[in-house]
């Protein structure tokens, strides 16, 4: 099963270079997902664009192993192959206050480790750092600059509360980070945005007009403060720029794309996003490629998942991580979390917003027994 997921492939859905061999790359450490080939004629459009969005779920391990995977596969490239310069990296996961954190690690005064620390990660991402510390590194070892691409979370609030004028004047010098104006979505957007407000509401039992409105508020926000942010740093570079991003703020051509057209008109933009099911890497509109990853979770308590037809299956158990030492094996099938059933990598997702308490109660199959692990958590 391991050696199918390592074959992981990028698709052209546009025309283009001529298919050749794939560039592979030997699976990574257990844990931190497989790797993902590249096809050079899909590798070969890259850089025609002046700006590329890499679309992820935070928590797959097999996205992020196609970041990285790309890392390498520019800094292996030849030098000629990019006119413009091989990329910079902009990170939706890392705020424009931090850019001098991301400057001593591009310069190697400091290391991953220091990084998480000085970042703040835990607290200001949260997502799985064991997931994304792989990329950043092949980031530097390719000479590809980490630069900073969102809001500060204090001006996130701000303007959620308040509004962007208020929040601006507010914050003084540090509305340097904010974006002069919020370009908000279109109809087609809106109602997409509105139907996923009401689903979460629904689980969470709670409906609140208000709360759509600063929903839209704050997503709009980071949508625009990305897309200025990537057009500064093309401007002050005069490289592409290669966006880490969520896929929900680049798929459908809406969001940082949508306003990195409005921003820097007629400049090239490529999406690369990943795709669940073979048949979605069909039909992809032009200005889009497609790459198969299995849907996969990691857990910040440190255990990793895979959906297949046994159902959501341990992948990897993090040594002297929170999982290990409840006892958690490879091989367990996952089936439920406080009784709320786990059918699908989704769940995963939506569980954590119904949960209450610090107790969680994992119900497992292993073989062909049930068993049930309990874990006391402190509240974050």
């Amino acid at each position: 099963m391991r050696l199918l997921l390592c074959l992981v492939l990028l698709t052209l859905v546009a025309g283009g270079c001529t298919a050749g061999r794939r560039v592979s790359v030997s699976c990574p450490p257990e844990g931190q997902g497989p790797a993902a080939p590249f096809p050079d004629a899909a590798f070969c459009r890259l850089p025609e664009a002046a700006y590329l969005l890499m679309g992820e779920s935070h928590t797959s391990p097999c996205d992020h192993a196609a970041q990285r995977t790309l890392m390498e596969m520019i800094g292996a490239s030849r030098s000629g192959q990019w006119p413009q310069g091989t990329p910079v990296v902009a990170l939706e996961m890392v705020a424009t206050d931090r850019q001098r954190v991301l400057d001593r690690f591009n310069n190697k005064l400091i290391g991953l480790q220091e990084l998480r620390q000085e970042l703040d990660w835990d607290r200001t991402w949260g997502h799985p750092w064991e997931l994304y510390a792989p990329v950043f590194q092949a980031a530097r070892d390719a000479g590809l600059p980490l630069h900073a691409a969102n809001v500060p979370q204090r001006l996130v609030e701000l303007v959620r509360t308040k509004g962007l004028d208020a929040a601006a004047a507010e914050a003084g010098e540090d509305g340097i980070h904010l974006p002069e104006t919020i370009i908000l979505p279109q109809q087609e957007q809106l109602e997409f945005l509105r139907e996923f407000f009401s689903r979460h509401s629904e689980m969470l039992r709670k409906q609140d007009d208000a709360g759509f409105e600063r929903f839209i508020r704050i997503q709009s926000l980071w949508d625009t403060a990305m897309a200025r942010n990537l057009v500064r740093l093309r401007q002050q570079t005069g490289r592409p720029v290669l966006l880490i991003v969520g896929s929900g703020h680049v798929e459908h051509g809406w969001g940082v794309k949508r306003r990195l057209r409005e921003f820097d008109p007629g400049a090239p933009v490529l999406s690369l996003l990943p795709v669940r099911d073979p048949e979605d890497l069909q039909d992809a509109p032009a200005g889009e490629l497609r790459f198969l990853c299995p849907p996969s979770h990691f857990s910040r308590l440190g255990y990793a998942v895979e959906e297949g037809e046994a159902g959501v299956v341990l992948t990897a158990v993090i040594a002297g991580s929170p999982a290990a030492g409840l006892g958690m094996q490879v091989g367990d099938v996952l089936l439920a979390i406080n009784d709320i059933p786990v059918d699908g990598i989704g769940d995963l997702h939506v569980i954590p917003m119904q949960l209450k308490g610090d107790t969680l109660r994992y119900r497992l199959r292993r073989g062909e027994a049930e068993l049930e692990l309990t874990l006391n958590r402190s509240p974050r």
